[in-house]
């Protein structure tokens, strides 16, 4: 939490997400949902090629202009 009080990490808050995205400096994957809803681990796009690994900070910087403010309220456990 110190991060993010300092303001190193920063937080936003989506409705919805459709894509899990985890992207790293050298390489990244996109993992899509199922027919329920839930991310499916046995298939993904995954690259280590510039050109991909752009594609997904592009993704990422689209999803983020979509949030809003975080609120830890509105944050509920599933597991």
């Amino acid at each position: 939490m110190d991060l993010v009080r300092k303001g190193t990490v920063k937080r936003k808050m989506i409705r919805e997400i459709h894509v899990e995205l985890l992207v790293t400096g050298v390489e990244a994957c996109v993992l899509l949902p199922d027919s329920t809803g839930e991310v499916d681990f046995d298939t993904m796009f995954y690259g280590k090629d510039r050109a991909f690994l752009d594609w997904c900070d592009d993704l990422f910087d689209h999803a983020w202009s979509l949030a809003g403010f975080f609120d830890e309220s509105r944050l509920y456990n599933i597991g």
